[in-house]
């Protein structure tokens, strides 16, 4: 077989014009580097078309079997120049958090934040001789025009939905999405046979990783129905639920969370709906209609529905040998509904009086006193899983 020059000739243009544009491929390709139990992605380093901003993206996952808590800090992340030169970065973003000399997040195990490394560099400069990143080193990084693009880095996994505790348990009912806002709803269970006084915070230990790797603060949490900007807090009866919830914002093309942790408890790849799930926390049970303390017994008559809410009717009987009046407030009056939900009374009324705050109910010795209470209430109560009166505490009564 006979190869003309020409042929030969075109055959290595074309071979030189591939393996250009595979280097240029590779080029723009990131480049991962390890530090410790971390992986170091460079997504690419860029610079504006005018002025002196310079930046590099890159992605840290953590690979180990731990959490890492990991800083990135302008003393360490630097780079060196073509001439030698080393420039400490004027900011540090990671996971969506700026700071001019340090920034911490915790990574959890198979998760990946982003990190943008900004730095102040002179006009003529186009090729970094090498960025540090912890113990990673990459070299020879060309800077180029245009921001690199940001794609997922935490991709679709399997969910994990629950999360037990000392004292309680925790299982999702659903994430729904209101356009940016998606609020996260669990049913909190005591595990216990104790009465407990549990809070939920939107700072200490909740928050979430986005699938594009930023790390987001919660804008509120609500427990038991209280809704807070900081700290909800709530009395979760022994062995009874509460409706806990965290609201986010989150971008509209989400469609999970990768990532959430609520006070401490983690969860994965939980899926963002647009319909809630059911809200049977508290079920029925045996019927608690008498309780007794010390100085006096309590029986709960009838619970009805009214124009107003709920009308709950009590019986109290003095258990000492003196006569009292016994001062009832509505704040230690509630039921807890079968969604988790407290309900707060509306309306005391004993021995011709009502007040929205307290009143008293004479007791002579061994003798009896009535007292209603009109609570706010959702509609279509069969029973009401829990109640809480005067101290007294009163469980899966009948609404009749």
């Amino acid at each position: 077989m006979h190869t003309t020059r020409a042929a030969l000739a075109s055959t290595f243009l074309a071979a030189t014009l591939a393996l250009g544009t595979a280097t240029a491929q590779q080029t723009k390709a990131p480049q991962t580097k390890r530090w410790g139990d971390l992986n170091i992605t460079l997504e690419g380093c860029f610079r504006a078309s005018s002025g002196t901003d310079s930046g590099c993206n890159l992605v840290l996952t953590n690979t180990g079997t731990a959490p890492l808590r990991v800083p990135l800090e302008a003393d360490s992340e630097t780079v060196t120049l073509p001439d030698g030169s080393v420039a400490r970065p004027r900011e540090l973003i990671f996971g969506g958090q700026s700071g001019q000399y340090r920034t911490v997040q915790l990574l959890p195990t198979g998760i990946s934040v982003r990190a943008q490394l900004n730095y102040n560099l002179a006009k003529g400069v186009t090729t970094l001789k090498a960025l540090r990143v912890g113990d990673a080193e990459f070299l020879n990084v060309a800077l180029a025009q245009d921001l690199p693009d940001e794609p997922a880095v935490n991709p679709a996994g399997v969910p994990v939905t629950t999360a037990q505790g000392e004292q309680v348990k925790l299982g999702l009912l659903d994430c729904l999405r209101v356009k940016t806002s998606v609020t996260c709803s669990f049913a909190v269970t005591s595990t216990v046979d104790e009465n407990l006084r549990v809070s939920s915070s939107s700072s200490d230990g909740t928050w979430l990783v986005t699938r594009r790797g930023l790390v987001r603060s919660a804008d509120s949490v609500s427990l038991g129905g209280d809704d807070e900007r900081y700290t909800a807090q709530s009395l979760m009866p022994a062995r009874r639920s509460l409706l806990s919830q965290v609201t986010f914002t989150l971008p509209e093309t989400d469609t999970s969370v990768p990532y959430l942790q609520l006070n401490g408890y983690s969860f994965r790849n939980l899926p963002v709906t647009a319909q809630a799930g059911p809200r049977l926390l508290n079920p029925a049970g045996a019927v608690v209609d008498a309780y007794r303390v010390r100085d006096y017994a309590g029986k709960l008559d009838t619970c009805t529905y009214v124009q107003d809410g709920l009308k709950c009717d009590f019986t109290l009987t003095n258990r000492t040998d003196t006569g009292y009046r016994l001062e009832v407030t509505s704040t230690d009056n509630m039921f807890l509904g079968l969604a988790g939900v407290w309900y707060g009374a509306r309306t005391l009324t004993a021995a011709g009086t009502s007040s929205p705050y307290r009143v008293n109910v004479p007791l002579s010795s061994g003798g009896s006193g009535t007292v209603s209470v009109l609570y706010a209430a959702p509609a279509g109560l069969k029973s009401v899983p829990y109640l809480r009166f005067a101290g007294l505490e009163f469980e899966n009564v009948p609404v009749r």
